[in-house]
């Protein structure tokens, strides 16, 4: 899930709010929120972060009511995970995936090793052959480093009907202007 900051969306209450047996929000409730921040993920191989900021809710044929409002559980696809002030990361990367990337930059710095050893065999000739042997590793050492280095982290995945539990920072206070 790829969006700038300041994408709006709408969430809706699955199931009524209930305290001390009185209804607080019916099921239908649509919560009006905004992705506050976004970060892909990044180089070496660090996960993406995104924020949901949910600003207003409105009650079936009633007004909108301004509300400060934070994930604060859910279940999500694949490494997502919420952290406690209701960030959401990339998570992770498995075992297998990091040992499929390192064998891959490895296997990229083998072959480069023994391209450049073998062409600078040929071209130089058996006189510079240890040199070349030498200089053909470092270069290729640095290529397997570069490789891996380059991989980057996991986004962030939230698909639709994901289910969230939502916590309420502060009281709820009625909307006076919306865009």
């Amino acid at each position: 899930m790829l969006f700038a900051p300041h994408i709006q969306g709408k969430s809706i209450v699955a199931e009524p709010l209930l305290e001390n047996g009185t209804t607080l929000l019916p099921a239908g409730t649509v919560l009006e929120g905004v992705l506050t921040q976004v970060r892909r993920a990044g180089r070496p191989y660090r996960a993406g972060r995104m924020r949901l900021g949910f600003r207003s809710l409105r009650v079936a044929g009633g007004p909108a009511v301004g509300v400060t409002v934070i994930a604060s559980a859910g279940q999500f696809a694949g490494a997502t995970k919420l952290g406690p002030e209701g960030e959401l990361t990339g998570g992770a990367l498995n075992r297998k995936q990091a040992l499929i990337n390192i064998g891959a930059a490895y296997l990229t710095g083998k072959i480069l090793d023994d391209l450049i050893e073998e062409g600078a065999k040929a071209v130089l000739g058996a006189t510079a052959a240890g040199s070349a042997a030498t200089t053909a590793r470092y270069v290729a050492l640095g290529t397997g480093t570069f490789m891996f280095l380059m991989h980057r982290g996991r986004e962030v995945s939230v698909p639709i009907h994901t289910e969230l539990q939502l916590t309420f920072v502060r009281e709820a206070t009625p909307v006076t202007h919306r865009d």
